[in-house]
């Protein structure tokens, strides 16, 4: 652990960026959770020294160097894993020199997300490439896992071999001790706080991770005023998803697009409504346009979006016209997962109309249409949903 050091602010060092990836190569069960408390401890110092300083141009290979930190911080809470921080603050007593130390917070994250979003405006500048969309993409992904991982971890494994791995979940499950208290307390309180319009990206992710483990954990229950604090924070989201549909879906505005769409997936269909009323215009538009350069499935997520809460927009939502270069594993998956969207919310009369539209036009699309045409079809004959997830 001693080896992970800055040699700037932003910075990996080579021997820095050994060691991540040593130690995300090393199998979770060999690092015991003290260990694993450490590593936290250290990390998240790190983000916190580098924050609101100016980071300069990254070295080869260092990028990837970061968002191996990040991969190393998820693993790390994969098992429960509770870390103090070392603040800035200091206090002097007689010849001594003492840190002050502090509980783990969900603001923790937030700071992590700030210093990520800040790396990336610092060192990519106006880019909005394919690879630097795709690039921040991953880091928010890893940003939302550790978010989530920070409230809940639903062990596989059995009660037995829980107790005897230390396996146990983390803030928002059981029975809440002062720690937990604090710490969920405290997330809703930041939660509900005002934002910067850069980190709304941020704001959004961090709520959508604390409503979707708190609405189904019996934690609620123990936290004082539950439904007042989930009516707010789901306002919250409603209120910055509209706040990051004013950036377009062009560039970076995508990103935010698609981190509002996934958000908003937790409101009731009502609140949808009237937070989207009149932004579907935009969602039709970026749902039309073809994206290139690895990011065609961003596409496919507007769109299973706007099939699920908005299915008349699309008119025939399986009415869909792809290119052959489209029979990628990843395009594949995007397609399938599509096609289990759309018809996991139809009722039985939309469905059977869907089949009728597919089985009319069979003879208008070449060979491998009428492939995709074809799994469309038995899917829709199933009585089963979810075989595609």
């Amino acid at each position: 652990m001693s080896l992970i050091e800055l040699k700037a602010p932003g910075q990996l060092s080579a021997s820095a960026n050994g060691a991540v990836i040593f130690l995300l190569d090393m199998p979770i069960e060999a690092i015991n959770r003290p260990q694993r408390e450490t590593a936290m401890k250290r990390l998240v110092s790190l983000f916190r020294k580098s924050r609101g300083q100016s980071i300069g141009k990254p070295s080869p290979g260092e990028k990837q160097g970061w968002q191996s930190i990040l991969s190393l911080m998820v693993k790390l809470m994969e098992m429960p894993t509770f870390y103090e921080v070392c603040l800035p603050d200091r206090v002097q007593i007689h010849t001594s020199c003492l840190h002050f130390y502090q509980d783990m917070k969900f603001g923790d994250l937030e700071d992590l997300g700030i210093f990520v979003l800040d790396t990336h405006r610092q060192r990519l500048g106006n880019e909005e490439s394919p690879e630097a969309l795709l690039s921040q993409r991953e880091d928010l992904k890893l940003l939302s896992r550790l978010a989530t991982l920070s409230l809940e971890y639903d062990s596989p494994t059995p009660f037995y071999v829980q107790v005897l791995t230390d396996r146990r979940r983390q803030m928002a499950s059981g029975t809440l001790g002062a720690r937990e208290q604090s710490y969920l307390e405290d997330a809703s309180a930041l939660l509900r706080s005002p934002s910067e319009d850069s980190e709304t990206i941020l704001r959004l992710l961090l709520l959508r991770a604390y409503i979707s483990v708190l609405q189904d954990s019996s934690a609620q229950k123990q936290l004082k005023d539950w439904d007042g604090i989930a009516s707010d924070l789901r306002s919250a989201i409603a209120s910055q998803a509209r706040r990051a549909l004013k950036s377009g879906w062009r560039g970076r505005g995508l990103l935010a697009l698609l981190a509002a769409l996934e958000a908003l997936d937790l409101l009731d269909a009502k609140r949808i409504k009237k937070a989207l009323k009149e932004r579907i215009p935009l969602l039709v538009e970026a749902n039309s346009q073809r994206l290139d350069g690895g990011v065609e499935a961003f596409r496919w997520e507007i769109r299973m979006f706007l099939a699920k809460h908005f299915p008349e927009v699309l008119g025939s939502p399986l009415d869909i016209v792809l290119p052959d270069s489209d029979h990628s594993s990843g395009d594949k998956s995007s397609f399938l997962r599509y096609v289990d969207a759309v018809v996991q919310y139809a009722d039985d009369e939309t469905r059977l109309a869907y089949l009728r539209d597919l089985l009319v036009d069979q003879d208008k699309s070449d060979s491998l249409a009428s492939l995709r045409r074809y799994t469309v079809v038995c899917w829709l004959l199933r009585p089963t949903k979810g075989a595609f997830l």
